[in-house]
């Protein structure tokens, strides 16, 4: 079957893409580091050499921590008993499916350039496995291929982004308020937890649909070197590709989705909490969560390299899909 095809050769993609790999890593490690240098001086202030330092060797002091955050900003807006182990994680996902992201008011920018990073690595990525480009010391292939593609990657986002707010803006309000009507009488709270999972299993199935045709969309881009004019078609042809091929398009999503799945258990069971108080404890959580970015880079690599090699198995190779998209770019 040509999923479990993919897949291998995806898993040989991240073998030939360590040394990217680690360049990615070692990008997120230094925002993170930066961000984290600010922080850290931001609750050194707050603690100064009070009852409160010495309390939280022992445990959270909520006490502390309100007044903290009553009166941070910026990036310390985002700290809260949430951010450590693997409650960061949860965090991010129920942001996504409720679509609230209060915390990132104070760092809207910050999280617009890393977004913008994130797009302008992916570019290099897909770019360099769709066309086999690992050469380089310096990476210099990678860079070329991001720096060629992230203008159209970048459209198609735009194109993603609108969809989501219509999905987190306009249909999960619509959907809140028909749940709430329909058990405002009710007292029975099986009914009311049933269409609440009913309810966001919806959201996310459209968000995770979404996420899969663009994943294809960018595929298109590199593969047919797509002009920026025609970048609005470009996810319908995904759609097109994904609904002719849909036994091995949901065949490798579920294989991809496992493997994401299974990352995020094993650190679920590993990740510490908050209870580090000396510098072993702090150093093991430190490295535990050095491991999980890296394998996260990884995993996002085996998703690029599978998604273009079972496109280049379906409709490369038998040159079919090929003559029904918009003609390449001419510069």
């Amino acid at each position: 079957m040509l999923a479990f095809k993919a897949y291998k050769l995806g898993l040989r993609r991240i073998s030939q893409a360590r040394r990217y790999i680690l360049i990615v890593y070692l990008l997120n490690l230094a925002i993170a580091m930066a961000l984290g240098l600010v922080l850290s001086a931001d609750i050194q202030d707050s603690l100064g050499n009070s009852l409160a330092a010495e309390r939280l060797r022992n445990g959270f002091d909520d006490l502390w921590f309100q007044g903290f955050s009553g009166e941070a900003q910026g990036i310390s807006k985002t700290f809260h008993p949430a951010v450590t182990g693997i409650g960061a994680i949860f965090e991010g996902l129920d942001a996504i499916v409720t679509g609230n992201f209060g915390r990132l008011q104070g760092t809207l920018g910050i999280a617009l350039i890393y977004g913008a990073l994130w797009i302008y690595l992916s570019a290099g990525f897909i770019g360099m496995f769709y066309n086999g480009s690992f050469d380089g010391i310096f990476g210099q292939h990678f860079f070329a291929e991001a720096g060629r593609h992230f203008m159209r990657f970048l459209m198609l986002t735009g194109i993603a982004v609108l969809l989501y707010w219509l999905i987190l803006g306009a249909l999960l309000p619509v959907l809140n308020d028909f749940v709430a009507n329909r058990h405002r009488d009710t007292i029975l709270e099986p009914l009311v937890f049933r269409d609440t999972v009913i309810k966001y299993s919806v959201i996310w199935l459209l968000i995770l649909l979404i996420n899969h045709v663009f994943d294809y969309a960018k595929i298109l881009v590199v593969a047919h070197d797509v002009r920026k004019k025609d970048i609005w078609r470009v996810p319908l042809y995904a759609v097109y590709f994904m609904v002719k091929h849909p036994i091995n398009i949901f065949t490798l999503f579920l294989m991809l989705g496992l493997t994401w799945l299974v990352l995020l258990l094993i650190y679920w069971l590993v990740a510490p909490g908050a209870w580090q108080a000396s510098w072993f404890t702090v150093l093991f959580a430190f490295l535990l969560g050095q491991i999980y970015m890296v394998s996260r880079v990884a995993v996002r690599c085996l998703f690029f390299g599978s998604e273009i090699a079972l496109y280049y198995y379906q409709a490369v190779l038998p040159s079919t899909e090929a003559r029904q998209l918009p003609e390449k770019a001419t510069g």
